[in-house]
């Protein structure tokens, strides 16, 4: 009995024993194995192992499959007339990967089953191998177009239907990019917190978001601070706080709420305002020394400008690309007030220092790895800003 698990890191086991392949025979295996019963013809197994840096000559290759073939009881058919490798289709030989495939389409087929989608997605383990752009590609079209085709059905489930999956936010974390099962996600986790600083048309903003959010209100700086003091912001997800940053008649104290909560990089703000300028110096300056996610137009042609509602997604998107985002604003506004502060104070010692570890880390939120972007934002926050909250994800 053979047992090849592909969906995470590759598990082998053949009659009961576990079996360790090295990484070229392991990934040999892997093509032959993703590519279904249909098999692999050599010139695509060679192209697919060039792509993965793992190229040889037709000899060597097939030395390698002869190597794979004894490994696992000789499961793999040989190279025969129709030039294609496979795992021998039988009831001896379990593949993850077809099990998903075949699973996603009798699921497809049938009424609504959260037991069964809940086993498929559970198929999945760690990060998966699959790769929609590498040049292996192909060989996972099958898996994709299952993945793909999964998330579509769950996209048109009802809501109760949804909340019986138990296995969806996990899955849903293998795929961050994949905005479909970021948004069923969400509305399995209730809609996010939203704090919203305003006095004068507080119940037509609250009318605009409260279908995706909910909204915790302060119409003055006292319900502001009522809120902190009772511990109610520790399950905020964003702000949005009208501007009114530069009138010493505020009557609830704006200034000192984006005051509080610029020390919170949990918290993302955005800040209201009737006169925006969007292209002037003046209105990135006030981003940067607030550390806000955004500066928006409260009014639009007489009513509440809809804009409101796109900048408060983007600071409650759970995405590489949306965390990405706060966090490079953020570290850009903490190096703005080392360079604005050394410049107050005389003292510029710190201040390249800080700008190269800036570089750094945007360079990274920009094209790194993910783990190392999230490591490089939290020394930056020790190094620069240590009293600023933790960088949230």
């Amino acid at each position: 009995m053979l047992s090849v698990r592909l969906l995470g890191d590759l598990e082998i086991v053949v009659d009961g024993r576990a079996v360790d392949l090295s990484g070229i025979k392991a990934q040999t295996l892997i093509l032959i194995a993703a590519s279904g019963p249909a098999g692999i013809t050599s010139s695509d197994l060679e192209r697919a192992m060039e792509g993965v840096g793992r190229g040889a000559e037709k000899g060597t290759l097939h030395r390698r499959v002869t190597e794979v073939r004894k490994a696992l009881n000789n499961q793999v058919s040989p190279y025969k007339d129709d030039q294609c490798y496979r795992l021998k289709s039988t009831s001896r030989v379990t593949v993850d990967s077809w099990e998903f495939s075949d699973g996603v389409a009798l699921l497809a087929a049938g009424a609504p089953d959260p037991a069964e989608a809940d086993r498929l997605m559970g198929l999945w383990r760690g990060n998966p191998l699959p790769r929609r752009y590498s040049p292996a590609w192909p060989v996972w079209r099958a898996v994709a177009e299952g993945h793909d085709r999964l998330v579509a059905l769950l996209d048109g489930w009802e809501r109760d239907r949804l909340a019986e999956l138990t296995a969806l936010r996990r899955y849903a974390s293998l795929f961050p990019d994949d905005w479909k099962l970021q948004k069923l996600r969400g509305a399995l986790s209730g809609k996010p917190q939203l704090l919203v600083v305003e006095d004068q048309v507080m119940d037509e903003i609250v009318l605009l978001l409260k279908d995706e959010f909910e909204i915790v209100q302060a119409a003055s700086y006292r319900d502001f601070d009522a809120l902190r003091e009772s511990g109610a912001l520790n399950t905020v997800r964003a702000a949005l706080v009208d501007k009114h940053l530069e009138s010493e008649s505020d009557s609830y104290g704006t200034t000192k709420v984006a005051t509080y909560l610029q020390r919170h990089t949990e918290i993302p703000v955005t800040l209201m305002s009737v006169d925006v300028e969007y292209s002037s110096n003046k209105q990135f300056e006030m981003c940067l020394k607030y550390r806000l996610s955004d500066v928006v137009r409260k009014h639009h042609n007489g009513g509440i400008n809809s804009g409101i509602v796109d900048a408060v997604r983007a600071m409650v998107d759970d995405s590489p690309r949306g965390w990405s985002l706060r966090m490079r604003r953020w570290v850009e506004s903490v190096a703005f007030t080392v360079q604005d502060e050394s410049l107050m104070g005389q003292d510029n010692s710190n201040v390249m220092d800080c700008l190269a570890a800036r570089d750094r880390v945007v360079a990274l939120l920009e094209r790194g790895p993910l783990e190392q972007a999230e490591d490089a934002v939290e020394g930056f926050r020790r190094r620069w800003d240590p009293s600023a909250g933790a960088a949230r994800r």
